[in-house]
C-alpha cells in the first residue's frame, strides 16, 4: 500500500512538474504557431463582424509569451456595394503584440502595433453615402416608423462595467 500511495505521489508531482516546465517554456520562448489553415473561420468571423467581405491573402501567425505577437499578412477588407473602388482597406502587414497580465484585470494594454503598408480608401458616394461607417447596412435596412420609438432605460451602475485612464494603453504605433 505504502508502494502504491508513493508511486501515485511520485506519477502526480512529474505530471505536474511537466505542466508547469510546459507553460514556462511557452511564456519565455516565443514560439511562432502558424494558424493560416484557420484563415477561413477568421475571415468569416471579420466579415460578418464588419459587414463586408474580408479576406487574408497571406497568413495567421501566433507567437506565444507573455506577450505574444499577432501576425496578419494580406489583410484586405472591401468597400460596400455602391462605392468606386473595391478596397476599402489593404494592408501587407499588421503585428500587435499584447501583455497577457493586464487582461486578468480586464485591461488591454498593447506593446506595439505595427503596420506596412497600408492603403484605406475614404469614399463618399453621390447621395452622402460614406464606406468608412460599418454600420451603415443595418442602418439603411431600417424602416421609417411612424411610431416613436421608445426610450431607453438608463443603464444600472451594476450593468455598465467602468472604465480608467489605464483600460486600453498603446505604447508604440508604427505605420509604413
Amino acid at each position: 500500500m505504502k508502494k502504491l500511495f508513493r508511486w501515485l505521489l511520485g506519477i502526480s508531482f512529474s505530471v505536474l512538474l511537466l505542466v508547469v516546465l510546459l507553460i514556462s517554456v511557452v511564456t519565455i520562448f516565443r514560439i511562432p504557431i502558424d494558424l493560416t489553415r484557420f484563415k477561413d473561420p477568421v475571415e468569416e468571423l471579420l466579415s460578418k463582424g464588419l459587414n463586408r467581405p474580408v479576406s487574408i491573402e497571406q497568413s495567421i501567425v501566433i507567437s506565444t509569451s507573455l506577450n505574444p505577437y499577432f501576425t496578419i499578412k494580406g489583410l484586405k477588407i472591401a468597400n460596400p456595394e455602391g462605392f468606386g473602388t473595391d478596397d476599402f482597406l489593404s494592408m501587407d502587414l499588421a503585428r500587435i503584440q499584447v501583455e497577457l497580465m493586464p487582461i486578468l484585470q480586464k485591461k488591454v494594454h498593447i506593446t506595439e502595433i505595427q503596420v506596412q503598408r497600408l492603403h484605406v480608401t475614404l469614399e463618399e458616394t453621390v447621395d452622402g453615402r460614406v464606406n468608412w461607417a460599418f454600420n451603415a447596412k443595418e442602418e439603411s435596412d431600417k424602416k421609417p416608423s411612424t411610431l416613436p420609438e421608445p426610450a431607453e432605460k438608463p443603464a444600472s451602475p451594476e450593468a455598465s462595467p467602468e472604465l480608467s485612464s489605464d483600460t486600453l494603453i498603446v505604447r508604440k504605433l508604427d505605420l509604413q
